[in-house]
């Protein structure tokens, strides 16, 4: 019986991934650069869910109750997969452990996939472990806890496969999870599956499926895309990108740290990682021409991460608005790696296949690291008061993100008069004014498009450029007693995505019934 398990190449992987798992094992969450961002974000989540929006735009709880556009901006499929764990009851950092876990385990079994599509399956089995014991992927799990960026791992050579079988609907649903799983991976490999298609002579295919992943993704990155020009998106990305490209030395091997900047003692390793390199450089050498282009292809791909991860790129990086918004130059070794893993593939026979696996799995064990840990309640997720982001969702009428909770929801700032009967959810606030003479009215609630106001229901300009108030809600009211109601919706950029979305979804689901996949 175990001889025949062992014959189960997915197995295997799954089995040799869980080994490298052991610190999710232990309670509590080991600390992360943003990992209990992301759990106290899925609290935010589940909250908005239950209130019944959806998509789920608004953060009505975090900024100290001011409010965010937060999930506009942030990519949803891990929030919505943690919401849901915690729906069936698993807490939160449970939720999201096991999130960590299937990404980390998920990646080289998707890569396993695609690859014996163009290699024997021994081959496409050692090129996966390779994939899966990339250095880039225990950076993401141990020490920035990146869980989009580990999601986006699952379905990179989830959407090669697709195109790789001319499966167009799958395809699209692959990429369309790819955007929301992380949207600037996803972008960045738009390019690369295009040239694969071109490449591999699946160029229709590829196109098709692209846009219809698109389609159905557009919920989210049109209005991320359109209305981030209302953020300080542009102000907080600026030149970070400055500080963060790592030395030529530190791809190759670097001491393994918990910073954030790679420029520092004790930061970040951006490594590719010696065995890796080694493998990449022997494939010169044994490369098939049966696979010539897949060859090329590969090495395309990592000489661009290598090139894009160091500085000498920097005067591209000054001029092109989409490597600014990638942030950190070292990011570009998580393409660096999917390249070698892509190369390794022509490296590894029958003969020295064994030796290498066991080699890779010695020099991944130092990598088994946390920098110690926390247990929180849910409620520690739930009361969660920060924005957990770092600028980029933070409105461009306000001073910047708040430091604490108002006095009161609702607050009269000019003139004489009462605010009763206040009723506030996320999305909507309900109260009466009874006003002695005519009052202006503050909504302790961050503007953003999307949020309207009303009279004894009657529309009302909205005003937030109050210099004492910046960027919250503001209107007058004029002297009697009236019935309020301040709601956000959605504005017309987000209701035209989400029709696109739909009839994505509709067109994909006829197809699927007809049987053209």
């Amino acid at each position: 019986m175990l001889r025949s398990l062992l014959k189960n190449k997915i197995l295997v992987i799954v089995g040799i991934q869980l080994l490298f798992l052991w610190p999710l094992f232990q309670s509590g969450i080991f600390h992360t650069h943003d990992g209990v961002l992301h759990i106290a974000r899925t609290a935010a989540y589940f909250e908005e869910l239950t209130r019944g929006q959806f998509p789920v735009r608004w953060a009505g709880d975090l900024n100290y109750g001011y409010g965010s556009p937060l999930f506009i901006f942030y990519y949803p499929l891990p929030y919505v997969l943690g919401s849901f764990l915690h729906f069936i009851g698993l807490n939160f950092t449970v939720a999201f452990k096991i999130l960590l876990g299937l990404s980390f385990i998920g990646a080289p079994v998707t890569f396993y996939l695609w690859i014996k599509k163009l290699f024997p399956k021994n081959i496409a089995f050692a090129a996966a472990l390779v994939y899966g014991l990339a250095p880039y992927h225990f950076l993401d799990l141990y020490v920035r806890g990146a869980i989009g960026e580990m999601f986006a791992f699952i379905f990179i050579p989830l959407v090669l496969l697709s195109i790789e079988s001319s499966t167009i609907l799958l395809g699209a649903i692959f990429y369309g999870l790819l955007l929301l799983s992380h949207n600037a991976f996803g972008l960045l490999f738009t390019g690369i599956f295009i040239l694969y298609g071109f490449l591999s002579q699946k160029i229709r295919a590829t196109l098709v499926s692209i846009v219809l992943g698109l389609g159905l993704s557009a919920f989210f990155w049109l209005p991320a895309m359109i209305e981030q020009k209302f953020t300080h998106s542009a102000l907080f990305i600026s030149n970070k990108y400055l500080e963060n490209f790592p030395t030529l030395i530190q791809l190759f091997w670097s001491p393994w740290g918990f910073g954030t900047e790679v420029a520092k003692t004790g930061a970040l390793s951006p490594q590719i990682g010696p065995i890796f390199i080694l493998l990449a450089l022997a494939s010169i050498f044994v490369a098939s021409k049966k696979l010539r282009w897949f060859f090329v292809f590969s090495w395309i791909l990592l000489l661009i991460s290598v090139f894009f991860s160091l500085n000498i790129s920097s005067f591209i990086w000054d001029k092109v608005l989409f490597l600014k918004k990638f942030e950190f130059p070292w990011r570009f070794s998580a393409l660096a790696s999917f390249a070698v893993a892509m190369l390794s593939a022509f490296v590894f026979s029958k003969k020295n296949a064994r030796l290498l696996i066991i080699l890779l799995f010695i020099t991944s064990i130092p990598f088994i690291k946390t920098a110690g840990s926390d247990t929180q309640s849910d409620d520690y997720y739930l009361s969660y008061s920060s924005s957990t982001e770092f600028g980029a969702a933070s409105t461009i009428w306000s001073a910047g993100d708040p430091f604490g909770a108002p006095k009161e929801p609702v607050q009269i700032i000019a003139g004489t008069g009462i605010v009763s009967d206040v009723e506030k959810s996320s999305t909507l606030h309900q109260f009466n004014v009874t006003a002695d003479n005519d009052v202006t009215v503050l909504d302790n609630t961050l503007y953003f498009p999307g949020w309207k106001a009303t009279i004894d229901n009657q529309k009302i300009p909205i005003e937030f450029q109050d210099a004492n108030y910046r960027g919250l809600i503001t209107f007058p009211v004029s002297q009697g007693l009236h019935k309020v109601e301040v709601r956000f919706s959605e504005s017309p950029i987000r209701m035209i995505a989400n029709v696109i979305s739909v009839i994505s979804l509709v067109f994909i689901i006829v197809r699927v019934r007809m049987k053209k996949i």
